[in-house]
């Protein structure tokens, strides 16, 4: 190769920068294993998501997929669903060879009453909920409601959650979208749980698409 050539090549590879590829999986226990896709612009970091359920819900469940690095400095997420259960997740984002590292254990869960309260329900292929009152726990300081239409692998199902949660989850501004393999249709919204002093009303982020992509996962197990 004659000089000339190799310097436009180094240029070329210079100018379009090295692509990030992470590996896409979802399934159930502490890590899942599936094919490596390359990253779209925004997102250049890799992510593990775990969920674990209790009640109805009862399962642990991982994802990994492509994530944008300002998603994640994070705290584990609590989403109570009374009676249903709860659910508890934990992004642990990776680069190069630590990706191939089982993810750490989720932490426990704080049961413990805070004062607030919140309507509750979850319901599978239908819109409509029955719902109850529950207590909010540890951090849970918000009431969430999510309703909407989630697909997995050419698999879809109409969803409806409600419950108590903590700020985590009512970290961003959209409601619709993909996450890995998971895509969601779906209205979300957090407003301070009764007994909260906060007045801030947010939308759920990115943990939307995983958790109701990852219910699904279960429903479909």
């Amino acid at each position: 190769m004659n000089f000339p050539l190799a310097l436009c090549l180094l240029a070329t590879y210079v100018a379009l920068g090295v692509s990030l590829s992470c590996e896409t999986c979802q399934g159930f226990g502490n890590t899942c294993s599936g094919q490596w896709q390359t990253c779209p612009p925004n997102k250049d970091s890799c992510v593990s998501v775990q969920v674990e359920g209790s009640g109805v819900l009862q399962a642990k469940v991982v994802m990994k997929t492509c994530i944008q690095s300002s998603e994640c400095v994070q705290p584990p997420s609590s989403m109570n669903l009374g009676k249903a259960g709860r659910l508890l997740t934990q992004i642990t984002c990776c680069e190069g060879n630590k990706c191939k590292k089982d993810p750490p254990a989720l932490p426990p869960v704080n049961t413990t009453p805070n004062g607030k309260k919140c309507p509750a329900c979850y319901v599978v292929h239908t819109l409509k909920c029955e719902e109850e009152t529950i207590d909010c726990a540890g951090d849970e300081n918000y009431c969430f409601e999510v309703s909407g239409t989630t697909n997995l692998g050419g698999m879809s199902a109409e969803m409806v959650m409600k419950g108590c949660t903590s700020s985590v989850s009512c970290n961003s501004t959209h409601d619709s979208g993909s996450f890995g393999s998971i895509s969601v249709v779906a209205k979300a919204s957090c407003t301070p749980a009764i007994g909260a002093a906060s007045s801030v009303v947010a939308s759920f982020g990115f943990l939307l698409q995983a958790f109701m992509g990852l219910l699904l996962l279960k429903l479909l197990g």
